[in-house]
């Protein structure tokens, strides 16, 4: 059966005015021209170019319906929808019988791979009868074969009986082949809700790589319909371990085992459940490999060899000789390993390393000292690792020194930002003696004393507060200073003339405190200039105090020429962490802001007989531990407010003023852990204190506690996503300044190899693998670059494929995408199987061929219209 068709018909009209300039022109002629031959053939070659250009605007299309229909019945007989095949087959017996005499059907069975269970009109077989391989879902190539088994002259059409699952997520790659093939699609959805009781293993969650005798825990995630009893056994290489009887609820639950690290090694554990009428075994079972790291390693770069003994003593205490290993660079000495100068600096070499310690060393004379700053920030932050830091480290070099002073959980560097809050009494009272002059030219002089990373503003308060200067950089130095000239004495709330106005101390508090506390710097000040007692409530001022020093905001205060109140402002320090002066004259100002506010120490080895306070008691550091020695020098340093600052000593000034300094403190720094102990661990300083019980086992802790709880061996950060049949790797390293090259080798469980080279983009290298096996996969990873070769193995399991995750949510959106205007999504059998049903639409659009059938006739019309007709025929009489 034949049939054409017009996209836009009214294109047809245009037939009409061009046969009409055709005849008008063939008219225009002279009546004898018009009886010529070839005028005659050209008006005809008009006409009918004038109809193919309208078929041709019209979109002429040639439609042609096949007269025979080839179906195939694509069946998942997949494991999840193993309980299905009885509803499956009568699906299919009610298809067949809804075919005519002119279709013939076909069925196909599809799960892991594919196989024809019925040829094209061959007798239906039970879809029990089929052997494919039942342990994943490949939709994709299950589409794609059945697309290749069709005539080509047939109605092509497909009806999919499935839950819509797919182990690896790419039927929809098949759809655009099927759509050029002319292929109809419906789909029969089965909606697989979980009956009965089901408990499955969802994942286990553990440190890869772990150091000896390391605490770790193993947590299991199980998932369960209902409420049942269960035995969650864990197994080491093959050995029972520990089983648990647990009684698992609705939902997830979360098991805990402890793992043995006693032993150095790899182990292969297993996880097994077994639940009370649960229906699928295959998704009961776990695996995972554990390292146990034979050795800690340890770089160590140090000053003095006393230091390397001491630090190497704390180890062999804590480990044992043969648990670690520590490759010392001591200053100029190569007796015992290797200068400081030969310290290694690249990531590649650093990264050989569980922890780095450093010990009073000018890093100016590592070679490469800017490279091994940069490689030491990346070999905590992004790699894990850990960095624990005796005495203080400095540098000739200021530009690498500020990169390294960032990793520290203390702030050694002088330079670094500071935020300065000045607060000024503008109450009348402070006309007298020109006390409000004083405290103006004293703000004035400490914007000299700041560094141009600092940031100042500037406040006034008599009864209300005013913010004369919000805070801004000190480099807009002059701006503060105009800020500075405007305050002056407030008396505008006092009904007679040179009456004093209240000296509302917690209205300049809160102002300054909404002026430092969100700002991103550690060290952050006020100063605060006074001249008498506050009108407000104490109790307020004590808490406003309190909330400041909790965000670390330290306050210190200055009585200007009067006595009164002092008592109260002496106890107010006691809160605010800061100090209290008394001044008769604006030089003094400046004095207590060299040595307080600006905090200029000249000697940072403090020494002198220093008690130790225990700030944070509930440490781990100080576990056990109530008290400890005294020490006879630090090294001086300021505490950032994320850091965890365990033990502090008090440091006074010239002033008498007094602060507390960190002497231990600790933070994690992106992936990893930064320790700083300020005080030297080889000389006098703490020879009392190494000697103690106390300071014994403070210092074996502190060694303890800066180890990351999960080690980290490899150059290579890997996070591998299991599609199903397919895998993406995915790797990272610190940084590819080299522009190199990754490639990497995966062997599955049975040998199979596969080895390509990954793509880089975006900082990751990417790459997809075959990975369809349960199992141990071993990859091989290696980069290569102009400047550096390393190279790596790393392994994965994969436990059980997709197909048995009983508990992912699926829905029928896949099979909508699949039968988008090409078919419907249905529940049950709902379809009129024959020829008139649907139509394969064989649509060819003839406008090409018209078009350039029109070119020809025209091409012709020319010739023609250039012979000599009369000259042809006298040739032709002369010739006869």
């Amino acid at each position: 059966m034949s049939n054409v068709s017009f996209s836009n018909p009214f294109y047809l009209l245009v037939f009409i005015p061009l046969v009409i300039v055709v005849i008008i022109g063939y008219f225009l002629i002279d009546k004898k021209s018009r009886k010529l031959p070839k005028n005659i053939i050209s008006l005809v070659l008009h006409l009918i170019i004038c109809v193919l250009i309208s078929l041709s605007a019209a979109d002429f299309s040639y439609l042609n319906t096949a007269s025979q229909t080839d179906l195939y019945v694509l069946a998942d007989v997949s494991s999840s929808n193993e309980e299905n095949v009885d509803l499956m087959d009568s699906y299919i017996n009610q298809i067949s019988a809804s075919c005519d005499n002119g279709t013939k059907m076909g069925l196909i069975c599809y799960g892991k791979n594919f196989e024809v269970l019925t040829s094209l009109g061959g007798r239906i077989r039970s879809v029990k009868q089929s052997v494919v391989d039942k342990t994943a879902t490949d939709l994709e190539g299950a589409l794609r074969y059945t697309n290749s088994l069709f005539n080509s002259d047939s109605v092509k059409r497909i009806i999919l009986i499935s839950d819509s699952s797919q182990t690896d997520n790419n039927a929809l790659n098949a759809l655009d082949d099927l759509i050029k093939n002319n292929v109809y699609i419906d789909a029969i959805y089965l909606n697989n809700i979980l009956d009965g009781y089901e408990a499955q293993i969802n994942n286990v969650y553990y440190s890869k790589s772990v150091y000896l005798n390391q605490e770790d825990e193993l947590k299991v995630s199980i998932q369960s319909s209902s409420n049942t009893s269960s035995k969650i056994s864990l197994y080491c290489n093959n050995s029972e371990v520990k089983t648990l009887d647990v009684r698992l609820t609705k939902g997830i639950n979360i098991i805990n085992f402890p793992l043995d690290s006693s032993n150095k090694g790899i182990f292969n554990y297993e996880v097994r459940l077994e639940a009370t009428l649960d229906t699928i075994q295959e998704n009961n079972i776990m695996k995972f490999q554990q390292e146990v790291a034979s050795k800690i390693n340890v770089l160590l770069v140090s000053e003095t060899t006393t230091d390397y003994l001491e630090i190497n003593k704390l180890y062999s205490n804590l480990y044992g000789e043969d648990n670690y290993q520590i490759d010392p660079y001591i200053g100029s000495d190569a007796s015992l390993g290797k200068t400081i100068q030969e310290t290694p600096y690249s990531i590649v070499e650093l990264c050989k390393y569980d922890e780095i310690v450093l010990s009073n060393i000018n890093i100016s004379q590592i070679n490469k000292a800017d490279e091994f700053t940069s490689s030491l920030n990346d070999f905590v932050s992004f790699y894990g690792k850990s960095l624990l830091t005796f005495g203080a480290t400095y540098s000739t070099g200021t530009d690498y020194m500020s990169k390294y002073n960032g990793l520290l959980p203390v702030q050694f560097e002088q330079s670094d930002a500071k935020a300065l809050t000045i607060i000024v009494d503008s109450s009348y009272s402070m006309e007298t003696d020109d006390r409000l002059k004083m405290a103006k030219e004293g703000a004035k002089a400490c914007l000299d004393l700041l560094n141009e990373k600092d940031y100042v503003s500037i406040i006034s308060f008599a009864t209300d507060a005013k913010v004369i200067q919000p805070l801004t950089s000190i480099n807009n130095k002059e701006e503060i200073i105009k800020a500075i000239d405007t305050i002056s004495l407030d008396g505008s709330n006092s009904i007679f003339v040179g009456a004093s106005a209240s000296t509302n101390f917690n209205v300049g508090l809160n102002a300054a405190y909404s002026q430092l506390r969100n700002i991103n710097i550690d060290d952050k000040q006020i100063l605060f200039l006074t001249d008498g007692q506050p009108n407000d409530s104490e109790e307020n001022i004590y808490k406003t105090l309190n909330n400041m020093k909790k965000d670390n905001i330290i306050t210190s205060f200055i009585n200007i020429s009067c006595r009164e109140g002092e008592d109260l402002l002496k106890d107010l320090i006691a809160v605010s962490g800061g100090t209290y002066y008394y001044v008769n004259q604006a030089s003094e100002i400046v004095k207590i802001i060299l040595t307080s506010v600006a905090d200029k120490v000249a000697n940072t080895k403090i020494e002198g007989d220093f008690n130790i306070n225990i700030k944070e008691k509930n440490d781990d550091t100080i576990k056990d531990i109530t008290s400890l020695s005294h020490i006879l020098g630090y090294n001086y340093s300021r505490i950032k407010s994320s850091a965890n600052t365990v033990l502090t000593v008090t440091y006074t000034n010239e002033e008498g003023g007094t602060r507390e300094v960190p002497l231990y403190a600790y933070w994690s720094y992106g992936k990893g852990k930064v320790s700083c102990f300020t005080s030297n661990i080889g000389d006098n300083w703490t020879k009392e204190f190494r000697r103690s019980a106390s300071g014994k086992q403070f210092l074996m802790n502190v060694v303890s506690n800066s180890l990351p709880l999960e080690r980290n061996g490899s150059v290579f950060d890997t996070n591998i996503i299991n599609n199903g049949f397919t895998s993406n790797i995915n790797i990272s390293i610190s940084n590819n300044n080299d522009n190199g090259f990754v490639k990497v080798k995966v062997t599955s469980p049975s040998g199979q190899e596969e080895e390509k080279y990954l793509e880089y983009k975006n900082s990751l290298f990417s790459g997809v693998f075959t990975t369809n096996e349960v199992g141990l996969y071993k990859m091989n990873i290696s980069y290569t670059s102009i400047n550096v070769q390393v190279e790596d193995e790393q392994n994965f399991y994969f436990s059980y494929s997709k197909e048995y995750d009983k508990f992912t949510t699926k829905d029928e959106s896949l099979l909508y995408k699949l039968t988008k205007d090409r078919g419907k999504v249905t529940d049950k059998v709902d379809y009129v199987l024959n020829n008139e049903e649907i139509i394969n639409r064989s649509e060819h659009s003839l406008i090409i061929e018209f078009l350039i059938t029109s070119i020809i006739l025209f091409i012709i019309d020319i010739a023609i219209r250039k012979i000599n007709f009369k000259s042809i025929i006298r040739k032709h009489n002369k010739n006869i």
